[in-house]
């Protein structure tokens, strides 16, 4: 096994909501859609004082559903995570923000694939599979951003 040169050091649910849908018809079939379906993630890099001034990065992941009147989706729920990564020392990782912009979102989305999958199996409908996607191609938009900068995933 080999440690990744990126560290996911600490992260935690900063706000969290799952509720049905009240303009669910269970009689009529369900419909999953991504077009219904927000992915964003915020960037931010701060020094934490108390760990001899080391610089963390900070990755806020945020997945929401809010199902408009035309597609018939049980479920409506909100995730919003936030990851605190560091690199291992002496990594020498050719720019260290691009692999940064690309993996710390994907670490966290895949905790929210499994959390949102757990929450709505616990309701009288099936589970939510939220698909893979890839933050890939988000690295060459987030070249030309700041830290704090806001960006959404499109199809």
């Amino acid at each position: 096994m080999k440690l990744s040169a990126l560290q996911l050091d600490h992260y935690f649910i900063q706000s969290q909501g799952f509720e049905m849908d009240p303009n669910f018809n269970p009689e009529e079939d369900i419909v999953h859609s991504t077009k219904s379906l927000d992915v964003n993630v915020i960037f931010d890099t701060f020094t934490q004082e108390d760990d001899g001034g080391n610089d963390v990065q900070a990755c806020f992941l945020e997945v929401q559903h809010e199902a408009p009147d035309d597609i018939n989706a049980p479920y409506l729920f909100h995730l919003r995570i936030v990851g605190y990564f560091s690199w291992l020392p002496n990594t020498k990782v050719e720019n260290k923000n691009r692999v940064f912009r690309v993996n710390a979102p994907s670490m966290l989305y895949g905790m929210a694939r499994d959390m949102i999958k757990t929450d709505t199996s616990k309701g009288p409908y099936s589970p939510v599979h939220l698909p893979s996607v890839s933050f890939l191609y988000l690295a060459d938009e987030l070249d030309e951003k700041a830290d704090g900068d806001s960006i959404t995933p499109t199809e």
